[in-house]
């Protein structure tokens, strides 16, 4: 069980992606928080479907500002979002042993 949490200060580059995918390989990530994402819609979808992780929630940027993920293996975690706001996502975690 490994978490990941990175104030990542944008996600739209090309190359995103796949630095994502390696550092959640070599962290051996499965639950993984990205803030300052500064993108939203479509292309927040598109980005996270490349993780590979089946579990998400989004806190959608205003524009180009903000914007928190939340991103998890649906195998390992059970999540419940309990508050939300454009500054935190308050969440009751729960990590399934196996």
């Amino acid at each position: 069980m490994n978490v990941t949490s990175w104030n990542c200060k944008g996600s739209t580059s090309k190359g995103f992606s796949g630095l994502m995918k390696d550092m959640m390989k070599k962290n051996n990530s499965t639950f993984v928080i990205l803030l300052e994402t500064h993108i939203s819609g479509v292309k927040t979808k598109s980005v996270i479907r490349k993780t590979g992780l089946k579990g998400s929630f989004v806190e959608e940027a205003s524009g180009f500002f903000g914007g928190i993920w939340c991103l998890w293996d649906d195998n390992d975690w059970r999540m419940k979002v309990l508050r939300t706001t454009n500054q935190y996502v308050h969440m009751k975690v729960r990590w399934c042993h196996h």
